[in-house]
């Protein structure tokens, strides 16, 4: 209703100021029409979806309206709307139905509200990207300005990768720098991260210039005249053309929804690679926060991210076809001799043998929207799971890595000449343990650590074998320490992997260990976290009575994402 006041506001349509007067006294009250979803084919505009707006105006007695009255929201017939706030209803004159009617407005409403949360989406999609490099111990490298603002300046690749640099800032979790090394020191390490992540400002840059294209076109759509026949007052010349067909704004639906799509295969790609235990670098299955065993905490979470990227693949197929965009267009007198893919029907006996199908592909666009925001909710629910436990990682380290040169001392001490070769031992040593984990992320705990240290007595013999101070011992038997040492530190990092997971979890999310180590996505964590109110999980088996359901805590943050409750989050975290 705005849109087409705006547009008859212009002058070109040949319609009384009093008619518009009474549009926009409807606007201030809230009266709008009940307007069928589907009938339009947006060829001499949304001519069925306008009527209704003529119809309010009109007073005519089987339309109905939305209004607010005494508080609460009804549906009455026009003209008990419009007489219960004392106005009159409009008698239109010449060419006057047919201004209201011959109009964009409807499709181009529709792919304005779809294309503003496309905007947005796209931004979540760039936090949750942020979110998994870090949940993935990724690197910042991967977007640095050379790679994109000197070798490959396509200025929208550059914003995305100034946007995650930005996102990234201050994080203990990404790698932020990193030397080179040879190659026997990096020998069994995944140099760099993986597409879905290395190549995110690649593949979400010039799909935001498809957004930001869209952008142009309907803020141009909001301002035009579109409508048939136009009056040219200061000519006074009546000019007859096509002013109502909206193939500008089919155009751009089409390709939002196909960046939609877009985005949803990346966030789905990064989402498989947090849950795959033989890809995630050690979180564990299926972001289980205990056991394994008895927890499959994320599987049906990789299910349904699945349905979301299949359904939007499905939506992403055109509304209008190719063969009907290009130069093969052709007069179709009847249905019969249109090809079976055509979308696009001749109506009105083939007088509007080409249509837009604009408020259509709008409406697909919309639901697209419903289906990547579902996406990006799954998406955001188990990265946020997964930063949790890398967290408890972390702080596990910090407590860990200090036993580990004690235990060495105090059992394999003998063997070794200095603190220095207990020291060059040690980091040996955890690098194999680190291996270790990684492979064993399917373990329970106690198993996972007990095999964790079993591997890495191959690499405590190794230096055995080649350590002069362990030749020098005489009778003392290095075999009996090192079973000594295995079990003695298997246990030792059971205890603290225990002890830090209690902590956890007996802390506020507010102070999760968590936002220490995230950089500016700390904020959307403590969004979900603390405002929606959605918490890590830790499994209904190990706590003993059942905790809030999967589904119900993807919704809250489907719901954050669908009323915008989101957005000043994702604004605030990328403000200078």
């Amino acid at each position: 209703m705005v849109i087409r006041c705006n547009s008859l506001l212009r002058g070109h349509s040949a319609i009384r100021l009093s008619v518009l007067e009474t549009l926009i006294k409807l606007i201030n009250l809230n009266i709008t029409p009940v307007v069928p979803l589907r009938g339009s084919i947006s060829a001499s505009g949304d001519l069925s979806p306008l009527s209704y707006i003529a119809g309010a105006l009109t007073g005519h007695p089987d339309v109905k309206v939305h209004v607010v009255k005494d508080g609460k929201e009804e549906i009455m017939a026009a003209p008990e709307a419009l007489a219960l706030h004392g106005i009159q209803p409009v008698t239109l004159e010449a060419k006057e139905g047919l201004a209201i009617l011959n109009g964009t407005a409807v499709s181009a409403s529709a792919a304005a509200l779809v294309l503003h949360d496309a905007h947005f989406l796209n931004l979540l999609s760039q936090a949750t990207t942020a979110l998994t490099v870090e949940a993935m111990v990724g690197h910042v490298g991967s977007f640095h300005p050379f790679i994109h603002d000197e070798a490959r300046p396509h200025p929208t690749q550059i914003e995305v990768a100034k946007n995650l640099r930005t996102l990234l800032e201050g994080s203990s979790f990404a790698v932020q720098d990193e030397e080179e090394v040879d190659v026997k020191a990096d020998e069994g390490t995944l140099r760099q991260d993986r597409y879905p992540l290395r190549c995110s400002a690649q593949w979400l840059g010039p799909l935001t210039s498809d957004l930001l294209h869209a952008h142009s076109v309907i803020t141009t759509e909001l301002n035009s005249t579109t409508d048939n026949p136009l009056i040219d007052v200061a000519l006074g010349r009546v000019h007859h053309g096509g002013g109502f067909m909206a193939m500008a704004v089919t155009n751009v639906a089409e390709k939002t929804r196909l960046g939609l799509q877009q985005i949803g295969k990346m966030s789905f790609a990064q989402l498989t690679e947090v849950l795959n235990c033989s890809m995630s670098r050690g979180l564990p299955s299926c972001l289980a926060a205990e056991d394994p065993s008895t927890n499959y905490h994320a599987k049906g979470c990789d299910i349904a991210a699945a349905a979301y990227t299949s359904e939007l693949g499905y939506l992403a197929n055109p509304v209008v076809s190719p063969s009907e965009q290009g130069d093969d267009l052709r007069l179709r007198r009847s249905q019969a001799d249109a090809p079976p893919s055509c979308s696009v029907q001749p109506a009105e006996m083939a007088n509007q043998a080409i249509n837009s199908l604009a408020l259509i592909s709008a409406r697909k666009t919309a639901e697209a929207n419903d289906v990547l925001s579902l996406l990006l909710a799954t998406h955001l629910y188990c990265v946020l799971q997964a930063i949790d436990l890398r967290a408890i990682e972390f702080e596990f380290k910090k407590l860990f890595d200090p036993t580990l040169v004690t235990s060495l001392k105090q059992h394999m001490g003998a063997f070794l000449s200095t603190d220095a070769e207990v020291d060059s031992l040690a980091t040996k040593v955890k690098k194999a343990l680190n291996k270790r984990l990684e492979q064993t992320a399917t373990y329970d705990l106690v198993p996972r650590w007990h095999d964790a240290f079993s591997s890495a007595t191959g690499v405590v013999v190794e230096h055995l074998a080649a350590s002069p101070a362990a030749a020098a011992t005489g009778s003392a038997n290095p075999l009996v320490a090192l079973h000594e040492w295995k079990l003695s530190s298997a246990q030792t990092a059971i205890a603290l992997t225990r002890q830090v997971r209690e902590q956890f979890w007996t802390t506020p999310s507010s102070q999760a260990p968590a936002l220490h180590y995230l950089g500016r996505t700390k904020a959307l964590y403590s969004f979900v976290r603390d405002e929606v109110g959605v918490k890590a999980r830790r499994g209904d088996v190990f706590v003993g009575k059942p905790e809030a359901t999967i589904g119900s805590s993807v919704s809250k943050i489907y719901e954050a994402i669908k009323s915008g409750a989101i957005n000043e989050v994702l604004i605030g975290m990328l403000d200078a």
